[in-house]
């Protein structure tokens, strides 16, 4: 016979969602059941050695089925329906149990429930429970369809030009690569290639190369001229050091000015043509001109050397600056400021013109050379602003003997830091023994431009609770009382619903009491039909609509000794598209068109027996 498989998904870590499995009182070794197995909301992977199903019946018995199959993939385990699980009367509650040497874990329960025999009417459970293996397989159909709508194959491959990141290659991309050995001229080398070593055999090297001593070499062979060859080309070639006579020079002047004259021209400028007509040409010799560039040594007087001038001794940066401003640009030393100064003062035009207006100096003190900040170069800038002359003011140039006194070094750390409203000090002292609520009144926070402080009373400690929550709509205060004492359906008028983003109330006019049943709204009868002797039934099916036939008979079977058996099924679906057979007995279903046909079959009489079928359709 053909096996009835029950698929069921049973959680470890809440009730299932799935919780009765009904079967035929007194069938056995044909029907199991195949669990896949849940943590919550995703698969559970069996770590145990090995897993056995326990049940207890409704009158206190205990049945124990050992050693379940576990999948491949250790997500699913199967069992049989035995000859003692159908032999109970009414429900059996069981669970399944996994083991290892120290560790247990178990599903939460579930109920095989076993029918006496369908005789008359369906029972509404039944029903019931129908309906929600309809419920389910539209829910679980459209889901696959939602997940798989936009997925590719598992096996699915990609042309180049579909991976958007792909290299370019070189050329070597078409080059074929040795499997072993040294590479053709057709392929690639690889680093591996024996040819890639520093190491050559004696064979490749010319046996001029292995001699003993230094070879000899003609001047053909390196490319050079011979002694003779040399000796021709000097030949006619006049010494690096030579003299000319007058003869020998062919642009000689035919006339020159007579001796103390003057020329009419002096390095090609003519006088009263390009020269100023009181110009003078006077000599003079290196010491006169070093002379004419240098500012006397001695210039506490106000010494007028080259035109620079600084008057005196310098007091303070006032004379020095007037000073500057009067002279002409300067490269020299002062004496004043407390100590003698190295002095580099530039002018504008050198002083000629406007250079009392703008101009730049920097020094530096001469004889203080220990202290960083007193050995360090200042600098000040003379410049013009709306008609009058101004100094920046002396600023220091940084160097590397004095910018730790202004600047702080890239490892620097600090151990305070001051309140910007009350310059007080502040500490950090995170390494220190944590502190409790009562130890402080206020914690810091970052406001979007600074660190402030806030009183700890506007936040709750770690340890707070809540008595009551606000309703996010109207602010109305809620509380909860789950210890309180449990309500009856006529308590309440609301249920609490998540809708993915709040706990929202719903009417419970929307759910059905556990007490309640279905009429002609929620089923009816579309058709049905009968036959005896072997026959069949055909039915048409309604086209949208969900709906569920029940077959129901007798036969006789096995013809060595004649037994009456019972002829039996359901058979639900969605049109004339989806359908599943469920808990059939000696019977075959065909569909064709909107038609579907139920057929007795297996080893029975074909004169003996009858069954009926009828069409219910879902409201």
């Amino acid at each position: 016979m053909q096996d009835i498989v029950h698929n069921i998904n049973l959680n470890l870590s809440q009730p299932n969602n799935f919780e009765y499995i009904h079967i035929m009182q007194g069938d056995y070794n044909t029907e199991k059941v195949i669990v896949t197995l849940f943590n919550g909301n995703k698969l559970y992977t069996v770590d145990a050695q090995k897993a056995c199903l326990q049940g207890s019946t409704s009158n206190g018995g205990l049945i124990i089925q050992d050693d379940l199959k576990i999948s491949t993939d250790k997500h699913q385990v199967t069992f049989d329906i035995t000859k003692e699980m159908s032999s109970c009367s009414g429900e059996l509650t069981c669970n399944i149990v996994f083991s290892s040497d120290n560790q247990k874990k178990s599903t939460f329960p579930f109920v095989i429930k076993n029918t006496a025999d369908i005789t008359g009417q369906t029972p509404v459970s039944v029903l019931t429970t129908i309906s929600d293996y309809v419920d389910r397989a539209e829910k679980a159909a459209l889901d696959a369809e939602k997940t798989l709508k936009d997925k590719a194959d598992k096996d699915h491959k990609h042309t180049k030009s579909d991976i958007t990141d792909f290299p370019t290659l070189g050329t070597a991309s078409s080059k074929d690569v040795a499997t072993r050995g040294n590479a053709s001229a057709s392929q690639v080398v690889m680093g591996n290639d024996t040819r890639l070593s520093d190491t050559r055999k004696a064979s490749d090297v010319h046996d001029w190369a292995k001699a003993s001593t230094k070879p000899t070499y003609t001047a053909s062979e390196v490319g050079a001229y011979t002694k003779t060859e040399t000796d021709t080309k000097l030949n006619g070639k006049a010494n690096s050091s030579h003299t000319h006579t007058k003869s020998q020079i062919t642009d000689f002047p035919t006339s020159m000015p007579a001796n103390g004259g003057d020329s009419s021209t002096v390095n090609g400028h003519t006088v009263n043509s390009d020269v100023p007509a009181n110009a003078k040409f006077i000599d003079y010799s290196k010491d006169d001109i070093n002379t004419l560039l240098t500012i006397e040594p001695d210039i506490n007087g106000g010494t007028v050397v080259g035109g620079s001038v600084l008057n005196g001794e310098v007091t303070n940066l006032d004379t020095l600056r007037t000073s500057l401003r009067n002279s002409r640009s300067f490269v020299g030393s002062v004496q004043g400021l407390n100590n003698w100064q190295n002095l580099i003062s530039v002018r504008h035009r050198n002083g000629v013109d406007d250079g009392t207006n703008y101009g730049m100096y920097i020094r530096a003190d001469m004889t203080d050379v220990t202290d960083p900040k007193g050995a360090s170069l200042v600098w000040d800038r003379d410049y013009q602003s709306g008609g009058v002359n101004k100094w920046q003011g002396e600023r220091t140039i940084l160097d590397s003997g004095n910018y730790e006194l202004y600047a702080a070094t890239k490892d620097h750390n600090h151990s305070k830091i001051l309140d910007s409203g009350d310059n007080s000090e502040l500490t950090f002292g995170y390494s220190k023994a944590g502190v409790t609520t009562s130890d402080f009144t206020s914690l810091a926070c970052w406001c979007g431009t600074e660190l402030r402080c806030v009183d700890k009373a506007q936040f709750a400690t770690a340890n707070h609770n809540h008595s009551k929550i606000l309703d996010s709509n109207d602010s109305r205060e809620l509380t909860f009382a789950y210890s309180k004492t449990g309500m009856n359906s006529s308590d309440y008028n609301w249920l609490a619903a998540w809708n993915g983003n709040e706990l929202r109330a719903v009417n419970k006019s929307h759910f059905a009491a556990s007490n309640h049943n279905h009429d002609g709204r929620y089923a009816k009868i579309l058709q049905g039909g009968n036959t005896a002797g072997g026959g069949s039934v055909s039915i048409s099916l309604p086209t949208r609509e969900y709906w569920i036939i029940q077959i129901q008979g007798t036969c006789r079977y096995n013809s060595s000794s004649p037994t009456t058996g019972t002829v039996r099924g359901f058979i639900y679906g969605y049109g004339k598209d989806l359908y599943q057979v469920i808990d059939a007995k000696f019977i075959s279903v065909s569909v064709s068109g909107n038609t579907i046909t139920i057929s007795q079959s297996g080893w029975i009489s074909s004169s003996d027996g009858a069954f009926g079928a009828c069409l219910l359709q879902l409201g």
